[in-house]
């Protein structure tokens, strides 16, 4: 309902962070988020390379997955 929206600081939003590492539940394929772009991450040699933490990778719904265009996979 309208009016139950409250207005918060801007420290308070940029408390919240977007996942740039995103997969599915029974999907192996892990994605990086990116200009409004999912782009797979083809290797767990490459995901290791770039530096990234498996720690980080949030559990999406695939109509969350689907909502965003598919960009060129991250190769190296």
């Amino acid at each position: 309902k309208w009016e139950d929206i409250i207005t918060v600081s801007q420290t308070e939003l940029n408390s919240y962070h977007n996942n740039e590492l995103v997969k599915t539940k029974g999907n192996p394929k892990v994605y990086k988020i990116e200009d409004n772009q999912k782009r797979w991450i083809t290797s767990e040699e490459t995901f290791n390379t770039l530096g990234y933490n498996w720690n980080k990778i949030e559990l999406v719904n695939d109509t969350e997955l689907t909502s965003y265009f598919t960009g060129k996979p991250i190769v190296r």
